[in-house]
């Protein structure tokens, strides 16, 4: 017996190829840091130090948008102002400081803080840094509220 015909699949007429979209931070830093997995189960990637930093030394800024009070916001990358405005860091290119991890729920300590002022926020060391360490900073009580 014959096998019968066989028909010629038709080519798609439009391909798609998936492209992720490329993640890129600003280092508005003069500290060798990396971001890496972070080393807090289930929090994804960390901000850590490739080189010892002493305490009470100035890293840099959190830079994002600003929004003002009430505009939509992600939440999880937004730090307010004493203006009660916000520095949102969601959206890519995404300050590489928006990578520190709050260490809350874990065995680690915070070495970090970020100062708040009218219109910017600076990140300080507040324990001495030793290459190769995680950086942390606590998000404060409102930030772990709702989640």
């Amino acid at each position: 017996m014959g096998r019968g015909k066989h028909r010629k699949r038709k080519k798609d007429k439009y391909s798609y190829e998936y492209i992720p979209p490329k993640v890129e931070y600003i280092y508005n830093t003069e500290f060798d840091l990396c971001i890496k997995e972070s080393k807090i189960k289930n929090s994804g990637m960390g901000l850590f130090s490739n080189m010892n930093i002493s305490k009470n030394t100035y890293l840099g800024n959190y830079i994002g948008e600003i929004k003002k009070p009430g505009s939509f916001t992600c939440g999880i990358y937004a730090i307010c102002l004493e203006s009660n405005n916000l520095i949102d860091a969601y959206n890519y290119p995404r300050c590489i400081f928006a990578m520190i991890n709050d260490s809350r729920f874990s065995n680690f300590i915070y070495n970090c803080d970020f100062k708040t002022f009218e219109n910017h926020v600076e990140v300080w060391t507040i324990e001495d840094i030793k290459e190769g360490s995680e950086l942390y900073c606590n998000y404060g009580d409102k930030y772990w509220e709702y989640r």
